[in-house]
């Protein structure tokens, strides 16, 4: 029986198994990376799309307090109100506007213009928070996703018009 060529049964046994291993273990490695992938590219798009709402708030902010000072019945302190539940802009150049943000029931910080409908900014919001120092003008804003691993977005804005009202 040695004279025959081929393999074995226990040699066809061995070399199935092996390739049975080689093959699981490559699905495995390939099904992490592909997991590992979805959540990094879920955590860079949640952060593009905070940085795209940060910037959207960041042009409200600076257009906030333009043609108040102007305004008989508008100061400069009007220009930008920042409570728990919500974020207020105002200006009156070149037509009167109000700008509000706030985090609805369903996690999502939403844009209304001048009492109209408000329209969605960024979805899966965490957590948000803005404070507005009159004093100095500046206005903070930091935006939490509900990403695993992704950190918070902030930014910090000098409201100009409102500094420039205060020179007049």
């Amino acid at each position: 029986m040695r004279g025959r060529p081929g393999f074995t049964l226990v040699e066809a046994l061995i070399g199935l198994a092996l390739s049975l291993f080689v093959i699981s273990s490559g699905a495995a490695f390939f099904g992490l990376a592909q997991r590992s992938f979805s959540r990094l590219k879920e955590r860079e798009e949640a952060g593009q799309a905070a940085a795209a709402a940060l910037d959207r708030m960041r042009i409200d902010l600076l257009h906030a307090g333009r043609g108040l000072a102007e305004a008989p019945a508008a100061g400069p302190a009007e220009a930008v109100r920042a409570d728990p539940g919500e974020l207020t802009t105002a200006s009156a150049a070149p037509s009167p506007e109000t700008v509000t943000y706030f985090v609805d029931n369903a996690r999502v910080l939403r844009r209304r213009v001048n009492g109209g409908a408000a329209q969605p900014v960024l979805e899966g919001v965490r957590a948000a928070a803005w404070t507005y120092d009159r004093d100095a003008c500046l206005a903070r804003v930091r935006l939490e996703v509900g990403v695993e691993g992704a950190h918070p977005y902030e930014t910090t804005v000098l409201v100009k018009n409102a500094v420039l009202a205060r020179g007049r």
